[in-house]
């Protein structure tokens, strides 16, 4: 079969179909709302979270989470459960009243956005 070659047309097509099949922010029935999403990952960041084996699975959902959603790092939202956390992270659990299913639904919304849900891919990247 000859392989096609892609044209800058069908790129921005394509780049279009993207954009409109591609939700912004996550929408969370727990909190009925959307949390956004930060338009300005760092991707190298990203890859570090999904490859670390050091931590455990959830621990990598909050890290992405608090990562990813700039509403986690408020002034007033940390303020306001500042003697319930340890460390940063444990806001996302603090917001989802420990709903640890909405935090992995979340988690998981985020690495589809940024294709990381293949297990191909991510096994790969650990192997690097």
């Amino acid at each position: 079969m000859a392989k096609k070659v892609l044209t800058v047309k069908e790129l921005l097509a394509h780049k279009k179909i993207i954009e409109k099949k591609q939700e912004k922010n996550y929408y969370s029935e727990l909190l009925g709302g959307e949390i956004e999403l930060s338009n300005k990952i760092n991707k190298d960041d990203l890859l570090e979270y999904v490859s670390d084996d050091s931590k455990g699975e959830y621990e990598k959902y909050k890290d992405v989470v608090y990562m990813c959603c700039p509403i986690f790092k408020s002034d007033e939202l940390r303020e306001a459960y500042k003697d319930e956390i340890e460390i940063p992270t444990d806001i996302v659990d603090k917001v989802f009243n420990d709903n640890m299913q909405e935090v992995i639904n979340l988690g998981n919304f985020i690495f589809k956005r940024f294709g990381f849900l293949n297990e191909k891919i991510v096994e790969n990247l650990k192997k690097q």
